[in-house]
Protein backbone atom coordinates (compact mmCIF):
# COMPACT_ATOMS: atom_id res chain seq x y z
CA UNK A 1 0.00 0.00 0.00
CA UNK A 2 0.93 3.19 -1.24
CA UNK A 3 1.51 6.44 1.51
CA UNK A 4 -1.31 8.39 -0.48
CA UNK A 5 -3.58 5.22 -0.34
CA UNK A 6 -2.99 5.02 3.18
CA UNK A 7 -3.56 8.73 3.93
CA UNK A 8 -6.58 8.74 1.51
CA UNK A 9 -8.57 5.64 2.65
CA UNK A 10 -7.00 4.79 6.29
CA UNK A 11 -8.65 4.91 9.39
CA UNK A 12 -7.14 8.52 9.91
CA UNK A 13 -7.09 9.37 5.69
CA UNK A 14 -9.03 12.37 4.22
CA UNK A 15 -11.23 9.43 2.85
CA UNK A 16 -12.34 6.44 5.21
CA UNK A 17 -13.27 3.89 4.01
CA UNK A 18 -12.78 0.46 5.32
CA UNK A 19 -13.80 -1.51 2.68
CA UNK A 20 -11.48 -0.55 0.13
CA UNK A 21 -8.94 0.09 2.67
CA UNK A 22 -9.28 -3.92 3.26
CA UNK A 23 -9.05 -4.77 -0.32
CA UNK A 24 -5.65 -2.70 -0.93
CA UNK A 25 -4.18 -4.10 2.21
CA UNK A 26 -5.33 -7.99 1.37
CA UNK A 27 -4.36 -7.62 -2.64
CA UNK A 28 -1.65 -4.84 -2.17
CA UNK A 29 -3.22 -3.18 -5.60
CA UNK A 30 -5.16 0.20 -6.38
CA UNK A 31 -8.71 -0.16 -6.72
CA UNK A 32 -7.93 1.98 -9.96
CA UNK A 33 -5.73 -0.34 -11.73
CA UNK A 34 -7.65 -1.90 -14.66
CA UNK A 35 -10.93 -1.78 -12.99
CA UNK A 36 -12.53 -0.07 -9.52
CA UNK A 37 -14.29 -1.11 -6.65
CA UNK A 38 -17.56 0.06 -5.29
CA UNK A 39 -18.37 0.86 -2.03
CA UNK A 40 -20.45 -1.62 -0.73
CA UNK A 41 -19.02 -4.94 -1.11
CA UNK A 42 -16.02 -4.21 -3.34
CA UNK A 43 -17.57 -5.20 -6.29
CA UNK A 44 -15.12 -5.36 -9.37
CA UNK A 45 -16.08 -3.48 -12.77
CA UNK A 46 -14.52 -4.98 -15.93
CA UNK A 47 -12.56 -2.20 -18.16
CA UNK A 48 -15.08 -0.51 -20.66
CA UNK A 49 -11.82 0.66 -22.97
CA UNK A 50 -12.37 -1.53 -25.62
CA UNK A 51 -15.85 -0.52 -26.04
CA UNK A 52 -15.21 2.93 -26.12
CA UNK A 53 -12.49 2.75 -28.36
CA UNK A 54 -14.84 0.38 -30.83
CA UNK A 55 -17.23 3.28 -30.60
CA UNK A 56 -15.00 5.97 -31.37
CA UNK A 57 -13.40 4.12 -34.31
CA UNK A 58 -17.13 3.33 -36.08
CA UNK A 59 -17.90 7.41 -35.42
CA UNK A 60 -14.37 7.83 -37.37
CA UNK A 61 -15.14 5.73 -39.88
CA UNK A 62 -18.93 6.64 -40.63
CA UNK A 63 -17.80 10.40 -40.34
CA UNK A 64 -14.95 10.22 -43.29
CA UNK A 65 -17.37 7.61 -45.60
CA UNK A 66 -19.99 10.73 -44.97
CA UNK A 67 -17.70 13.09 -46.18
CA UNK A 68 -16.75 10.91 -49.01
CA UNK A 69 -19.97 10.51 -50.30
CA UNK A 70 -20.70 14.54 -50.55
CA UNK A 71 -17.32 14.87 -52.53
CA UNK A 72 -18.95 12.11 -54.97
CA UNK A 73 -19.47 13.91 -58.18
CA UNK A 74 -22.79 12.07 -58.67
CA UNK A 75 -23.96 13.38 -55.09
CA UNK A 76 -22.99 16.73 -55.33
CA UNK A 77 -24.61 16.83 -58.85
CA UNK A 78 -28.20 15.24 -56.70
CA UNK A 79 -27.81 17.63 -54.08
CA UNK A 80 -27.46 20.40 -56.23
CA UNK A 81 -30.70 19.54 -58.32
CA UNK A 82 -33.15 19.10 -55.84
CA UNK A 83 -31.74 22.05 -53.80
CA UNK A 84 -33.61 23.78 -57.70
CA UNK A 85 -36.63 22.15 -57.56
CA UNK A 86 -37.05 23.30 -53.97
CA UNK A 87 -36.12 27.05 -54.60
CA UNK A 88 -38.45 26.43 -57.78
CA UNK A 89 -41.44 25.41 -55.86
CA UNK A 90 -41.26 28.17 -53.30
CA UNK A 91 -39.84 30.98 -55.85
CA UNK A 92 -43.86 32.03 -55.71
CA UNK A 93 -43.57 33.36 -52.10
CA UNK A 94 -40.63 35.89 -53.32
CA UNK A 95 -43.08 37.68 -55.75
CA UNK A 96 -43.53 37.96 -59.39
CA UNK A 97 -40.27 37.09 -62.02
CA UNK A 98 -38.90 39.53 -64.23
CA UNK A 99 -40.63 38.55 -67.49
CA UNK A 100 -39.18 38.91 -71.08
CA UNK A 101 -41.22 38.53 -74.26
CA UNK A 102 -40.94 39.18 -77.66
CA UNK A 103 -43.40 41.29 -79.45
CA UNK A 104 -44.26 40.74 -83.23
CA UNK A 105 -45.32 44.49 -84.51
CA UNK A 106 -46.42 42.86 -88.15
CA UNK A 107 -45.67 45.15 -91.26
CA UNK A 108 -45.41 49.47 -90.91
CA UNK A 109 -48.79 50.62 -92.02
CA UNK A 110 -46.97 53.70 -93.07
CA UNK A 111 -44.42 51.47 -95.06
CA UNK A 112 -45.60 48.96 -97.69
CA UNK A 113 -42.39 47.81 -98.54
CA UNK A 114 -40.92 47.09 -94.93
CA UNK A 115 -41.04 43.75 -93.94
CA UNK A 116 -43.66 42.09 -92.03
CA UNK A 117 -41.23 40.12 -89.86
CA UNK A 118 -40.93 43.08 -86.87
CA UNK A 119 -40.20 41.51 -83.32
CA UNK A 120 -39.16 43.41 -80.46
CA UNK A 121 -38.40 42.21 -77.06
CA UNK A 122 -40.18 43.79 -73.96
CA UNK A 123 -39.47 43.55 -70.19
CA UNK A 124 -41.51 43.26 -67.66
CA UNK A 125 -40.09 44.06 -64.19
CA UNK A 126 -41.17 41.54 -61.60
CA UNK A 127 -40.29 42.32 -57.36
CA UNK A 128 -36.89 43.33 -56.52
CA UNK A 129 -36.55 40.40 -53.85
CA UNK A 130 -37.79 37.99 -56.70
CA UNK A 131 -35.01 38.94 -58.99
CA UNK A 132 -32.35 38.14 -56.26
CA UNK A 133 -34.15 34.85 -55.50
CA UNK A 134 -34.11 34.03 -58.96
CA UNK A 135 -30.34 34.97 -59.58
CA UNK A 136 -28.94 33.28 -56.85
CA UNK A 137 -31.03 30.01 -58.13
CA UNK A 138 -29.29 30.94 -61.29
CA UNK A 139 -25.95 30.31 -60.15
CA UNK A 140 -26.84 26.99 -58.25
CA UNK A 141 -28.31 26.10 -61.78
CA UNK A 142 -24.84 27.25 -63.29
CA UNK A 143 -23.09 24.57 -60.25
CA UNK A 144 -25.34 22.28 -61.07
CA UNK A 145 -24.40 22.01 -64.70
CA UNK A 146 -20.90 21.69 -64.05
CA UNK A 147 -21.62 18.63 -61.42
CA UNK A 148 -23.63 16.58 -64.27
CA UNK A 149 -20.31 17.21 -66.67
CA UNK A 150 -17.70 16.33 -63.81
CA UNK A 151 -20.20 12.96 -62.59
CA UNK A 152 -20.54 12.40 -66.74
CA UNK A 153 -16.38 12.10 -66.89
CA UNK A 154 -16.12 9.96 -64.05
CA UNK A 155 -18.46 7.15 -65.00
CA UNK A 156 -16.98 7.40 -68.36
CA UNK A 157 -13.05 6.84 -66.82
CA UNK A 158 -15.14 3.94 -64.70
CA UNK A 159 -16.19 2.47 -67.78
CA UNK A 160 -12.53 2.95 -69.33
CA UNK A 161 -10.54 1.49 -66.44
CA UNK A 162 -12.27 -1.54 -66.17
CA UNK A 163 -12.26 -2.21 -69.69
CA UNK A 164 -8.54 -1.61 -69.58
CA UNK A 165 -8.40 -3.93 -66.70
CA UNK A 166 -9.97 -6.74 -68.82
CA UNK A 167 -7.60 -5.93 -71.51
CA UNK A 168 -4.57 -6.65 -69.25
CA UNK A 169 -5.02 -10.31 -68.43
CA UNK A 170 -2.71 -12.62 -70.29
CA UNK A 171 -4.09 -15.13 -72.89
CA UNK A 172 -3.04 -17.78 -70.37
CA UNK A 173 -5.32 -15.81 -67.85
CA UNK A 174 -8.66 -15.60 -70.33
CA UNK A 175 -7.97 -19.15 -70.82
CA UNK A 176 -8.38 -19.91 -67.27
CA UNK A 177 -11.07 -18.07 -67.11
CA UNK A 178 -13.04 -19.74 -69.86
CA UNK A 179 -12.27 -22.91 -68.37
CA UNK A 180 -13.59 -22.08 -65.09
CA UNK A 181 -16.99 -20.69 -66.89
CA UNK A 182 -17.29 -23.86 -69.23
CA UNK A 183 -16.84 -26.14 -65.97
CA UNK A 184 -19.33 -24.31 -63.68
CA UNK A 185 -21.88 -24.21 -66.47
CA UNK A 186 -21.35 -27.83 -67.00
CA UNK A 187 -21.66 -28.58 -62.99
CA UNK A 188 -24.43 -26.32 -62.99
CA UNK A 189 -26.68 -28.09 -65.56
CA UNK A 190 -25.08 -31.87 -64.11
CA UNK A 191 -25.35 -31.90 -60.27
CA UNK A 192 -23.00 -34.14 -58.31
CA UNK A 193 -21.05 -34.41 -61.71
CA UNK A 194 -17.37 -33.12 -62.52
CA UNK A 195 -16.94 -31.58 -65.45
CA UNK A 196 -12.51 -32.66 -64.97
CA UNK A 197 -13.76 -36.05 -65.07
CA UNK A 198 -15.25 -35.87 -68.76
CA UNK A 199 -13.06 -37.27 -71.31
CA UNK A 200 -11.65 -34.94 -74.17
CA UNK A 201 -14.47 -35.78 -76.75
CA UNK A 202 -16.96 -35.16 -74.06
CA UNK A 203 -15.69 -31.60 -73.25
CA UNK A 204 -15.77 -31.30 -76.63
CA UNK A 205 -19.08 -32.15 -77.52
CA UNK A 206 -20.35 -29.70 -74.36
CA UNK A 207 -19.04 -26.96 -75.69
CA UNK A 208 -20.00 -27.27 -78.91
CA UNK A 209 -23.60 -27.81 -77.76
CA UNK A 210 -23.77 -25.06 -75.33
CA UNK A 211 -22.09 -22.70 -77.98
CA UNK A 212 -18.97 -22.10 -76.20
CA UNK A 213 -17.38 -23.19 -79.26
CA UNK A 214 -18.10 -23.14 -83.19
CA UNK A 215 -15.96 -26.36 -84.46
CA UNK A 216 -18.38 -29.61 -84.13
CA UNK A 217 -16.92 -32.56 -82.46
CA UNK A 218 -15.68 -35.35 -85.27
Amino acid sequence: MTEKQEKTFGPEGSNPNPEIYEGIKNNESSPLESAYQAGAGASIYASNREAFSNMFNQLTSATVNLINKRKDPKAVADRLEKRVERRNDRAYKKGKATKTRTVDLGPNPLDPSSSSDRKISVTIKGDAKRDKFDSKTNKIKGRLVEAKEKARQVREQKIKDAAAMRGTKTPQQKALDKEAEISATYELRNPGKKYSNLTDKEKEKFMFNNRFTQLKPE
